[in-house]
């Protein structure tokens, strides 16, 4: 995929929206805008930046298989996968936290089934939904 750089109507845009958004909010969006490669300008759909908790069914769940299994089947449905963090519950057993992109215009429970039916996964929660271009 072609990557675009940043330019200047893009970034004066996200600083315009500084205000409203936290640090880590700003870098998400940076990285939503890098990540689609047919950006030229800000004519683009609707995007949304969502935060989504992904439980494994326990602390010996291949969470590798799950993170390549997750992008495959995001990306077959229009999503873009910005990155994953491991998150430290308890005992040894760590969640996935999904940063990704997802098209305003689409269903966000498809979400929920995208990384639902991934094999060694108990549970999806949408932690955090906004608008990040658009």
């Amino acid at each position: 995929m072609k990557r675009k750089q940043l330019t200047e109507l893009d970034l004066s845009v996200l600083n315009a929206r500084k205000r409203y958004l936290d640090v880590r909010d700003v870098e998400l969006c940076l990285l939503i805008i890098n990540a689609n490669a047919d950006i030229t300008d800000l004519k683009m759909p609707p995007t949304a930046a969502v935060k989504m908790r992904i439980m494994p069914e326990g602390i010996d769940s291949d969470l590798e298989a799950i993170k390549v299994e997750g992008k495959k089947r995001l990306e077959a449905k229009g999503g873009v996968l910005v990155r994953y963090e491991e998150e430290e519950i308890a005992f040894g057993l760590k969640a996935l936290i999904a940063f990704l992109a997802w098209p305003e215009g689409q269903d966000t429970e498809m979400l929920e089934e995208i990384f639902g039916k991934i094999p060694q996964v108990s549970s999806v929660e949408m932690i955090d939904y906004r608008r990040a271009i658009g």
